[in-house]
């Protein structure tokens, strides 16, 4: 049995200890699973125990990913120019209209027509959705940019980069959106995504 808390109030701790006693005493809760941020470690550990804490191995591969990007030279900038792109697409009306305009005559139906999506840092995956969908769009969006002088589109290089990146953050992908199902437990399907990560 799996007893899953969303927490919104800035009061972790005491809600934690207050949770914790229900749970321990209700559901014999044998293991804590939390994200990695220090203060919840810290409290899980406490409350639980050393040895009954594991952290989320979703959110371990989402800090992973976060720090293969900032290890990587130049990543972050043109990271942060495809941010510009796709924030000028959500800002401009125009742009936007255009976007829809173009795919609409190429085929896809109102149902089918894609839009940018912009990363955000609290938001697992994000970039990789940003960056998949954008790669998916940059020929639109090449063209669109080519009437605005005030956004740049990112060159062949950083496109490459980006496609790259893509293919890399892809299986992390895969992985964190299958260990966070809901309605199943995902512990056991820790070493065997792992594995498949490795391939």
């Amino acid at each position: 049995m799996t007893g899953t808390f969303i927490l919104k109030n800035r009061y972790y701790s005491i809600i934690i200890f207050l949770i914790s006693i229900f749970i321990l005493t209700v559901f014999q809760v044998d293991h804590v699973v939390t994200d990695n941020a220090a203060n919840i470690v810290a409290a899980a550990k406490i409350t639980f125990g050393a040895g009954k804490h594991l952290g989320c191995f979703a959110h371990t591969l989402n800090l992973v990913a976060e720090k293969a990007i900032e290890a990587t030279p130049g990543l972050a900038d043109s990271l942060n120019k495809e941010k510009g792109i796709v924030a000028f697409f959500k800002q401009s009306v125009n742009a936007a209209d255009e976007l829809k305009a173009i795919q609409v005559r190429n085929g896809c139906s109102e149902g089918t027509v894609l839009k940018l999506k912009q990363s955000m840092p609290t938001r697992w995956n994000s970039t990789f959705e940003m960056t998949d969908r954008f790669i998916a769009l940059s020929d639109i969006v090449g063209t669109i940019l080519l009437k605005h002088r005030n956004v740049t589109m990112l060159s062949g290089d950083e496109l490459a980069t980006l496609k790259e990146v893509s293919r890399v953050l892809k299986p992390l992908y895969n992985a964190t959106t299958e260990l966070c199902a809901e309605r199943t437990t995902t512990i056991s399907k820790v070493i065997p995504m792992i594995n498949l990560m490795r391939q």
